[in-house]
């Protein structure tokens, strides 16, 4: 054989086996701390999945499970029953643990032949189920007296017609849970279920005549007359009547220590039934604690919140029986007292609000629907708290401004124009609250100034809104949480930040383009002290027109709606003192020229921009045609009514003169007219029609007048 092809198929199985190693190093390490592949349970698919995620699946494959009846048949009787209510589960755990635990011992050796016959041949991980033992008993007996109706009875205690009644134990036929217990679980852990054949025996009650002999005499003891609970105020006490007692009265076999016995008591949801109206007057609520806040002074004051008392339910069996048991038949009623508010004195002095930091206000015209955007923004934020190191969104806290929320349509500048949106003019509110926090020294984390200035806000210290992408946002980087509040007239608003600056007080508007700042409190040595500057206005630009088309104008004539204004670059720089250091922060504010709203004949225009060539384009400026209508017979005594009809390419507005020998014109300047005739004959009637350049056209009528 040629070497060559000697080499080649000795190396090709060498190659291929290193590939396949190769694969399952790739496949082990990438199912590390997961199931590993081609791993199902009962049909469901483990592999690949992590701990968690397998919980869940087989979670879900257990609830299936136990959700499905299996079908019991007791001595020719049959009955579906779900392996719920018999304490039937799947041991998720344990399934777990095992399907995690596959091709993972028996060294590389065992887990590499594992990983090879996976490839092929999925590993079941086989189901197992536990049981719990007292709720299959009960579940036994209940399914035993449903299907053959023999079961053994323990005996019973009742209340009839307002007597103790006793029914004592009697033997009858149960399930062998020896043997329903296996087969039971056997038929739950395969699917779907089959029926399951069950065995009777002969069965004892759980209890004695004894026990209920004892149970009756304890049952008399508690059922001896009403009971009376008496609260530990001044309230009137509480009373249960013996009625009431037979109403609440029950008796159940429990566990006792290897055995069972009866216990007598009352349901706990029936006395609360009885005393519930009675408990809510002997109730007080807790009141919450409030701020007070002092507008005059600008400092805040707690009032405190005051507890509440109620009833404890919880406790009222144990003392309607402790009360039951005694021989005045008298009690205590159990009371929760100091019942706390939802808002505590404590809670409110945690925050640290003190006094008013800062306040700013601007103004605006009344009664515009702008204004009702800006009040409707500031009442929702009003009170608003903002922690220590949080921050502050506007649009997180006011949400999308919506018509069904109450926003009306108003001036919002978009892409550098006024338009009608829903909600706008809200950029009054977020500037007035921009202005609130530049001059109490927050952080400011993010805000975008108006492009075009506006006198009603303060030069450079302003910030607009837009939903969702314009954001006016602040950190309270103090160590006091703080309160946004808010107020409003007719024609201001005015936004108030209530923190602690160590009792510096400021308060600032804008009124008619001045900013005005004034310290009404300095504060002690904690206090931040904040100035600022406003640099001169650079790199100014003037204003381009901006064309609108409007075809009622001639063209080559213009009208201005808007002059426009220039535009300009200030900087503004935020200096903020704090024990001695001073920090400051620089804002480059830049406002665009306000167009010069120019209208002018839409054939004047090529994508919005005055054409130079327009003479050119535009039509040329020809004189108007003009048809006269009218009769062309009238009478002395009825005369007649003419019209002109005229055109023009130009011109909307043309202007008409009517004439005629020994005619009376109504209205000779008019495009219609009526005419009078002073004697029979024959007139001839000419109308003349100008336009805006001077050029005029001509028509004539012939009318011919008789008596």
């Amino acid at each position: 054989m040629n070497p060559r092809l000697r080499l080649a198929a000795i190396g090709a199985p060498v190659l291929l086996a290193v590939l396949v190693v190769a694969f399952y190093l790739v496949d082990h390490a990438s199912h590390r701390g997961r199931v590993p592949r081609a791993v199902t349970a009962a049909g469901v698919e483990l592999g690949g999945s992590t701990p968690d995620e397998a919980q869940v699946l087989l979670t879900a494959l257990g609830e299936r499970l136990v959700s499905s009846p299996i079908d019991a048949h007791v001595n020719g009787g049959s009955a579906p029953v779900l392996p719920r209510d018999l304490g039937l589960s799947l041991d998720i755990e344990g399934m777990l643990d095992e399907a995690v635990s596959i091709g993972r011992e028996g060294g590389i050796v065992g887990s590499f032949q594992r990983w090879w016959r996976s490839i092929g041949t999925a590993t079941e991980v086989g189901l197992r189920g536990v049981v719990d033992e007292d709720i299959l008993l009960d579940a036994l007996d209940d399914l035993a007296q449903r299907i053959v109706g023999e079961a053994p009875f323990p005996g019973s205690i009742t209340v009839v017609d307002g007597r103790l009644v006793a029914e004592y134990p009697r033997d009858g036929l149960s399930i062998d849970p020896a043997t329903a217990a296996p087969r039971l679980l056997a038929a739950f852990l395969l699917d779907p279920h089959p029926s399951v054949e069950l065995d009777l025996v002969p069965s004892q009650p759980r209890l004695t005549a004894a026990h209920i002999d004892a149970a009756m005499r304890e049952a008399e003891r508690l059922l001896a007359g009403g009971v009376t609970l008496v609260p530990p105020t001044d309230s009137a006490p509480l009373v249960l009547t013996v009625e009431d007692l037979q109403d609440a009265f029950r008796a159940d076999v429990v566990p006792d220590g290897n055995g069972h016995r009866m216990a007598v008591t009352f349901d706990q949801a029936i006395l609360i039934g009885k005393i519930a109206p009675i408990a809510l007057d002997l109730a007080t609520d807790p009141i919450n604690a409030e701020f007070v806040f002092d507008e005059e002074a600008h400092l805040v004051s707690i009032t405190p919140g005051v507890p509440g008392t109620s009833v404890d339910f919880d406790g009222l069996l144990g003392a309607v029986i402790a009360a039951a048991t005694q021989a005045d038949r008298t009690g205590i009623l159990p009371v929760i007292e100091d019942v706390e508010p939802e808002v505590t004195t404590e809670m409110l002095e945690e925050l640290g609000i003190v006094h008013m930091v800062s306040s700013f206000t601007t103004y605006h015209a009344c009664c515009e629907a702008r204004v009702t955007n800006i009040q409707l923004m500031a009442d929702t934020v009003s009170g608003t708290l903002v922690p220590p190191g949080e921050v502050f969104s506007l649009n997180a806290v006011v949400g999308e401004r919506r018509e069904s929320d109450g926003y009306l349509p108003a001036g919002t500048i978009v892409a550098g124009e006024l338009e009608d949106t829903i909600g706008g003019g809200v950029s009054q509110f977020s500037t007035t609250l921009y202005n609130a926090v530049f001059w109490g020294g927050y952080e400011d984390v993010t805000h975008t100034p108006h492009s075009f200035y506006f006198s009603r806000y303060p030069e450079g210290i302003e910030a607009t809104v837009n939903w969702p992408d314009l954001h006016n946002k602040f950190r309270n980087d103090t160590d006091s949480t703080i309160m946004v509040r808010t107020k409003h007239t007719g024609t201001s608003i005015t936004v108030e930040i209530w923190g602690d600056n160590d009792g510096r007080v400021l308060w600032g508007d804008q009124w008619r383009g001045r900013t005005t700042i004034d310290v009404l409190a300095p504060g002690g040595p904690d206090a931040r002290i904040v100035t600022a500057e406003v640099s001169e206005r650079t790199l100014e630009t003037e204003p381009k027109p901006k064309y609108l088309p409007d075809d009622t104008l001639r063209p080559g004539s213009s009208i201005i709606d808007d002059d426009g204004g220039v535009g300009w670059t200030v900087k503004v720089t935020r200096f903020v003192e704090h024990r001695g250091e001073t920090t400051s922060r620089q804002w480059t504010v830049r406002y665009v020229p306000r167009p010069i709203l120019t209208r002018v004949h839409t054939c004047m225009l090529e994508d919005e921009d005055l054409r130079t060539d327009w003479e050119e384009v535009c039509p040329p400026d020809l004189p108007p045609t003009v048809d006269a209508t009218g009769p062309s017979s009238a009478t002395v005594a009825a005369g007649a009514s003419l019209k002109a009809i005229a055109l023009d390419d130009w011109d909307l507005t043309l202007t008409y003169a009517w004439s005629g020998e020994g005619v009376t014109f109504a209205t000779p300047g008019a495009a219609t007219t009526n005419v009078s005739f002073g004697a029979a004959g024959d007139y001839t009637i000419t109308v003349t029609v100008t336009d805006g350049a001077g050029n005029t056209a001509q028509d004539t009528l012939a009318i011919t007048v008789t008596e």
